[in-house]
């Protein structure tokens, strides 16, 4: 990804819009790790979901049960 010098808000959001997938996936880490580092007191995440709705309940569902699970564990 070429080096970016946006001057305000509106010039990052076009970046955004227009970039491709592994740029996408580029910026989603920055700005994780930007958010982590302006609140260490919460944790950022992020869920890419199908669009077809019983298969998106399935995943949520999954989804919930792996989040609980862990967080259980590290309360154990």
């Amino acid at each position: 990804m070429e080096r970016y010098s946006p001057t305000n808000a509106k010039d990052i959001v076009k970046q955004i819009e227009q970039a491709d997938e592994l740029q996408l996936v580029e910026i989603i880490s920055a700005a994780m790790r930007r958010y982590s580092a302006l609140r260490t007191d919460r944790e950022l995440s992020v869920l890419s979901l199908p669009t077809n709705p019983k298969t998106r309940n399935g995943e949520l569902e999954e989804i919930i049960c792996y989040i609980r699970a862990c967080y259980n564990k590290q309360e154990s």
